[in-house]
């Protein structure tokens, strides 16, 4: 069970290989297709280099140990967990169902809500679930980092059955708001 929440449990953080000015539409469309070469990579090094060093991570679930399903990290728990989950797993899929990012007028913060649905094979057993994500970014000295996030976990399904496909992330606009519409 405890691969199985390693799994379902993992954030990744956004990636920034480039120095940028300010967070933006594109900044963000960027982290989430970072996000996805990464979990096809199997790697989580460059996931635990782009949280900001004080970043907090909440995952709540009824699979997780803690108290009303509530389970708090830092950095030094999250690196290992991360780790860990990606040792487990030996097929990870994931389909954006939603995002929407709420960015600073300075550009230097967003809070970015992403809806994904996942399918998996953790040590042999296939699993899906649903997330809802809560990443918040800071630019700090040209590199966008995760300050914090927060990821509940519903619908898990241990045993189920595959049926989706990553698709590629599709930048659309709002007025006063930038929200990035992925997956159908």
């Amino acid at each position: 069970m405890k691969a199985l929440l390693s799994l379902i449990s993992v954030v990744l953080l956004p990636l920034s290989a480039i120095a940028v000015d300010a967070i933006d539409k594109k900044v963000v469309v960027d982290m989430l297709n970072a996000r996805r070469a990464a979990y096809l990579a199997g790697d989580p090094a460059p996931l635990i280099r782009s949280a900001s060093p004080d970043i907090t991570v909440t995952i709540i679930s009824s699979i997780v140990e803690g108290p009303a399903g509530t389970r708090q990290m830092r950095m030094p728990q999250y690196a290992p967990f991360l780790k860990e989950a990606f040792a487990n797993t030996e097929y990870y899929a994931y389909q954006f169902k939603g995002v929407k990012a709420q960015i600073a007028d300075d550009g230097q913060s967003a809070k970015v809500f992403v809806d994904i649905e996942e399918e998996a094979r953790v040590q042999g057993l296939p699993v899906t679930a649903e997330k809802a994500l809560v990443i918040s970014l800071i630019l700090k000295d040209g590199d966008v980092k995760v300050a914090s996030l927060t990821e509940k976990i519903e619908n898990v399904d241990a045993g189920a059955r595959f049926k989706s496909k990553p698709e590629p992330v599709e930048p659309t606009g709002g007025a006063g708001q930038t929200s990035v519409k992925i997956g159908q």
